[in-house]
């Protein structure tokens, strides 16, 4: 028999635990192992759906039984799929069991953010440094994903087990699971059904392409007339003012259900989440019926802003499409009009600008002062997405009473940060309330109240407009579309407080604004209602988040999800939302017809600015004649988050035109160019990544010119170029701008023109060994180069280093060498002699260092470095034949490169060898 109790105690006290850990493993008979891992897969799911409910504060009673069942099968699935796998190839199979866990673990977050499982056209993120690194920086069960994210590789990884269960009965498994798992996710909507991974890759499996109902919408369309402008329809409204300022106020995916007097208007279950907001509402006029279109920031703002639908397919967001629009053919959006009615037009938001180009989208519709996280002085909370609520409020509130001692009206738009997973909120403050996004929410709230007082004091509430709003929907659980439960909240001069009774959204906003402010006849461009105003007609409202819905009358919506299930929603109340609901599945015939006309009119206002042909060439501008001021050594996203939907038999053009000013210091700009996106219309196939092209360094007056192009045979979900810069001075971007034209033959990836140009000439792109374009840096011979952090040496770095030092730059690895272009005028038939002068890493534990180097390929010596000398001067003759015109490579080949880290030095892991300090390169006289 096995002593248990002996065994964990040696595990404790030995040292080479992996190895026991292993023997206590193996330990175990087949049948155990068997059930072990079914044990360990089912467990995860069935313990991740107990969080999720006690995160969120439910009771299980409101989850669907099949939704357990879902989750013991999905859990079968793995286990069978991986033990099946392990079979054939253990490698294969330990890389699944990485991925398993992530993408369950990445399905829960999403629950505890946003109340719905991760939709697979949103995988782009994952590969977007910021937002992941921001997401993941604070995790609501970092303990549990550890505990299985090690548990399982481990219990693989150890040695090839005896597994039980036979091949044949493990595909018989499988495909049960795979089936049963399949059909009850294909009819859930929600992850209180089913299983959310189930749920998510059902969904994305069974999404039908836009282009798909084309023929059906351009029939259809016609028949959706409720959306345009409904002023005139008004039976009752308030008295009109004008020259009042505006203040929008937009809440980072806060629901209108936080409201307590939302809450009693839907007799919904009493909460006190936010009692300075619901005080605050209570001197205002509230609209509990408030929907949100669409999920994602941009989209709301572009909606609330600019009068219009934002798309209700995940396709390019018109704020893009905006800006590629002649001035000539732009509607005019509220900043704009307001601003040619005499207001200063500010935008204050918490978060980077350049994301999602809102540093140019918000000038374009017209606001003159644009800030966004550079902006912010002061962080009560450490947040990577920018100030915490309590210090955006506080800046804020300086920011009013700044534009208060001017002499026009104002309208200064805000959005927070602060509620956005992972949620910034004090430590301390979390454990009072039942999971970390209610602290959040919380704290917002608590600095609401203290931002009102600030502006009651200022008597900003006796001339101003102020409106309450949010740019999404962070979900509310046992909703079926709360997802896109919005807020609002209207207070000022002439507003009664009171309970608006009408259903209105986010693109009812702006023309809300101008009616009040007497000005409606200058909004005749945009739709929907006046929030201001009673209206005898019900009216038609399209909002997409997990499904695709429309409000049909009172109390009743239409939804059809991408798999091709439509569904009518009846509330108990017969309002918009309610404690609860009677859904209903569409029969066959009616079925294909709410999906005919939910497609007709999604199409229709999903091409207000594209306009509704197939265009065969698609320009897009990211940037255009654009400075930048950077002040720090860390990367500064300059352009990203521009999601182009490409189409399959494209050619995409990427040409890119900037320069380093005059004021750059001598470090130069770092610059770095990405794609973000995936392979593939509406199916996720390998990321798309730039082939090999090395930026350089940019010297003061130097200018890059890039133009390259690839095919795009499949089209590309979600293309974003994305680029980013580090300086201490200015970046001028004189064009930054993609071509998407139909491709009629394919054509491999090319750069057509890669140069460096200054007063002195234009420095070509060269080609390395592995196939990639670099521009080297240029030496001048019998030149010094210093490899630290402000030298010149770090243009020449091109694999096998870390990042540099004040002192110079350490190898790091087997491998290391670096680049330079050598002029033909700098030739000679003589021979050279290189000097460098290196640190090595070698010490009483690592007594000494073997290293070969070679120029062009050409070994040019070996030495045998020892310690107690550190540092050491390299010198070499090299044949006159060895050096080129041209890109020349230096490299080494270390033989005993060691991390400090396992020499028990400290932390650092890197495996160093040599350290460059300075290179020179003499003519052998």
């Amino acid at each position: 028999m096995i002593d248990y109790a002996a065994n964990t105690a040696t595990l404790i006290a030995t040292p080479d635990e992996h190895t026991l850990i292993a023997g206590f493993l193996h330990q175990g008979s087949p049948v155990f192992y068997s059930a072990l891992i079914f044990l360990i897969f089912v467990s995860l799911n069935l313990t991740s759906r107990y969080l999720a409910i006690d995160y969120l504060g439910w009771e299980s009673a409101e989850l669907s039984a099949l939704a357990w069942i879902s989750d013991l099968l999905v859990g079968l699935l793995g286990a069978s799929l991986i033990v099946l796998t392990h079979k054939f190839n253990r490698i294969l199979a330990l890389l699944m069991l990485l991925l398993w866990p992530a993408l369950h673990f990445a399905n829960l977050e999403s629950i505890i953010a946003l109340n719905k499982p991760i939709d697979l056209m949103d995988l782009h993120y994952a590969t977007d440094g910021d937002f992941l690194g921001n997401s993941l920086s604070s995790l609501s069960f970092p303990l549990f994903y550890a505990f299985f994210i090690l548990l399982l590789p481990l219990i693989i990884w150890v040695r090839r087990p005896r597994v039980a269960v036979h091949t044949g009965v493990l595909v018989a498994l499988f495909t049960f699971s795979t089936l049963g798992s399949y059909v009850l996710a294909t009819d859930a909507d929600n992850w209180q059904e089913t299983n959310p991974m189930a749920l998510s890759v059902v969904h994305f499996i069974n999404t039908k392409p836009h282009t798909d109902f084309v023929p059906q919408t351009l029939k259809a369309a016609h028949t959706d007339k409720q959306r345009d402008n409904d002023t005139g329809r008004a039976v009752a409204g308030i008295k009109k003012t004008t020259k009042r300022n505006v203040l929008l106020v937009v809440l980072e995916g806060i629901p209108g259900a936080y409201l307590n007097q939302v809450q009693h208007y839907f007799d919904l279950p009493r909460h006190n989440l936010m009692p300075n907001l619901s005080e605050i509402a209570s001197r205002g006029q509230i609209t509990p019926s408030f929907l949100t279109h669409s999920q994602q920031t941009i989209r709301g703002l572009y909606s609330m802003l600019c009068g219009d639908y934002s798309k209700q397919s995940i396709t390019t967001p018109k704020s893009l499409e905006y800006l590629q629009l002649k001035t000539t053919q732009r509607n005019d959006c509220l900043p704009e009009i307001l601003a040619q009615s005499g207001y200063v037009t500010s935008y204050l938001q918490a978060a980077d600008l350049a994301f999602m180009s809102k540093d140019r989208f918000m000038p374009a519709i017209g606001f003159a002062e644009v800030n966004g996280k550079k902006h912010s002085t002061k962080q009560y909370v450490d947040f990577n997405w920018g100030p915490d609520d309590r210090a955006f409020f506080e800046q804020a509130g300086s920011k009013i009473a700044e534009l208060r001692r001017g002499d026009q009206p104002w309208f200064l738009t805000l959005l927070t940060v602060g509620t956005h997973h992972p949620y910034a909120v004090p430590d301390e403050m979390v454990q009072d309330f039942a999971n970390r996004k209610e602290a959040s929410v919380a704290y917002m709230d608590n600095a609401l109240g203290s931002f009102m007082a600030r502006l009651t004091a200022m008597n900003v509430p006796d001339d101003t407009l102020i409106i309450f709003t949010s740019d999404e929907s962070h979900g509310v659980p046992g909703h079926p579309y709360g997802n896109n439960w919005g807020l609002n909240v209207m207070m000022g001069p002439d507003i009664t407080p009171a309970i608006h009774p009408g259903i209105y959204g986010l693109s009812d906003l702006s023309l809300s604004v101008l009616d009040y402010l007497g000005m409606s006849e200058q909004g005749e461009h945009f739709i929907g209602r006046s929030l201001f105003a009673l209206y005898e007609q019900p009216r038609k409202m399209l909002f997409h988040s997990v499904m695709a819905f429309s409000t049909e009358k009172k109390g009743e919506v239409l939804a059809c999800h991408n798999s091709g299930n439509c569904y009518r929603f009846n509330s108990d109340n017969n309002k918009l939302f309610s404690a609860s609901y009677h859904k209903t599945k569409l029969a066959a015939g009616e079925r294909e017809h709410i999906q005919s006309q939910l497609q007709a009119n999604a199409y229709r206002v999903d091409t207000t600015l594209s306009g509704r042909g197939e265009n065969t060439r698609q320009e897009w501008t990211l940037l255009s004649n654009a400075k930048f001021s950077l002040d720090n050594r860390q990367m500064d996203l300059i352009s990203g988050g521009n999601f182009i939907n490409v189409p399959p038999a494209s050619r995409v053009t990427i040409n890119l035109q900037l320069s380093a000013d005059a004021d750059i210091n001598d470090r130069g700009i770092s610059l770095s160019l990405g794609h973000r996106g995936f392979n593939g219309q509406e199916k996720y196939k390998n990321p798309v990544a730039v082939k090999n092209i090395r930026l350089p360094t940019l010297a003061a007056g130097e200018k890059l010119e890039l133009l390259y192009h690839f095919d795009a045979a499949e089209g590309i979900t979600h293309f974003s170029p994305e680029l980013q810069a580090s300086a201490n001075g200015r970046l001028d971007i004189e064009r930054f701008h993609v071509v998407i034209e139909h491709a009629t033959k394919p054509a491999p990836f090319t750069v057509e023109r890669f140069a460096i140009l200054d007063e002195d000439g234009e420095r070509s792109f060269a080609i390395d060994a592995e196939g990639g374009y670099l521009i080297p840096a240029l030496y001048t011979m019998g030149q010094s180069v210093a490899f630290n952090s402000s030298g010149k040496g770090r243009g020449m770095l091109t694999q096998g280093w870390s990042n540099t030092e004040a002192w110079g730059t350490w190898s790091i690895g087997d491998d290391a060498s670096i680049e330079f272009y050598l002029d033909p005028a700098e030739l000679f038939t003589q021979g050279y002699r290189l000097e460098i002068k290196t640190r090595l890493y070698v010490n009483p534990a690592h007594p000494q260092q073997d290293v070969e180097t070679f120029f062009n390929e050409r070994s040019i010596g070996k030495q045998n470095l020892k310690h107690p000398k550190t540092t050491q001067t390299l010198s070499y003759l090299i044949p006159a034949d060895v050096i080129t015109a041209g890109l020349n490579r230096l490299s080494f080949k270390l033989n005993t490169p060691v991390s400090p880290k396992s020499l028990g030095l400290g932390q650092d892991n890197r495996r160093l060898g040599i350290g460059l300090h300075t290179l020179k390169i003499l003519k052998n006289d």
